[in-house]
């Protein structure tokens, strides 16, 4: 049923201002998701990597049905250890990239990672 269908049906009915209100409040975000479908969560931190980002879905599962069940507190573990391991590499690569534009004499290249690594702007 498309959006128009539902606001239709709504009209011929003889709801009140808040009813319509709440039911458009409650039709819009699922014809939204129904439509555009749910997008996937990004990670904030470029380091991140795309299992973390699973094992993080997988987390918040067990999360909104106990708050701490031993597989929640498992999850969160692996979690905490995957976030140190993706960043530790992500730490060494960036190194590595200094390095060998350290090298190469390319001091622009090396201060441009050296602020993306330490997270400074501009000064």
């Amino acid at each position: 049923m498309t959006v128009s269908n539902r606001f239709e049906a709504l009209m011929q009915e003889d709801l009140d201002i808040d009813e319509l209100t709440q039911h458009a409040a409650e039709v819009i975000p699922e014809m939204a998701t129904e439509v555009l479908g749910k997008t996937s969560e990004k990670a904030k931190k470029k380091w991140i990597s795309d299992e973390t980002m699973q094992l993080i879905e997988r987390k918040r599962q067990p999360k909104n049905q106990q708050k701490r069940s031993a597989e929640y507190n498992d999850l969160k573990r692996e979690v905490q250890n995957a976030f140190r391991k993706d960043k530790q590499e992500w730490l060494e690569e960036k190194c590595t990239e200094v390095e060998e534009m350290n090298r190469r004499h390319n001091t622009s290249g090396v201060y441009k990672t050296i602020k993306e690594i330490t997270g400074k702007r501009g000064m």
